[in-house]
């Protein structure tokens, strides 16, 4: 008896379109419904988790200074990208960020989106189209460090 297999590939092509950053406008922020809450984030393909706190209206001033900045459409993606590059430089760069809505203003100074490192302090901005958010505990995978 003899058995013959046969297999089929098939490939699959996708492309992506790449939709420009706005330069004008105003961002959508769920303020105040955001204001004091926490948010966890999970780095993709591990469980080390980052745990946020948003305070509306605020900036931040960092004890290590400002690391980079971004352009961002959403707080979750700047969230998200201060999140990555932390989980990358093992866990020594970003303390939360700073995001603004209001682009004519934010990228008068190269972005929305501003990465703070070390320990945050905050500073109101009454008005402002900005939220601030805070890092609050980190969870590598293996341990705990509470940051706040």
């Amino acid at each position: 008896m003899t058995t013959t297999t046969t297999s089929t590939s098939t490939s699959t092509s996708t492309s992506t379109s790449s939709t420009p950053f706005p330069t004008t406008g105003i961002l959508p922020l769920d303020c105040p419904n955001i204001d004091g809450t926490q948010k966890r984030y999970t780095v993709p393909g591990s469980t080390t988790t980052y745990t946020y706190r948003f305070a509306c209206e605020q900036d931040a001033l960092s004890s290590l200074g400002d690391g980079n900045f971004w352009n961002t459409t959403s707080l979750d993606g700047c969230v998200t990208k201060c999140t990555e590059q932390d989980y990358n430089e093992s866990y020594t760069s970003c303390g939360g960020v700073v995001w603004n809505g209001n682009l004519p203003a934010a990228l008068t100074q190269g972005g929305n989106c501003y990465l703070k490192m070390g320990t945050l302090s905050l500073h109101p901005c009454p008005g402002c189209v900005a939220v601030a958010a805070i890092l609050v505990q980190l969870k590598p995978e293996g341990g705990s460090r509470a940051s706040d």
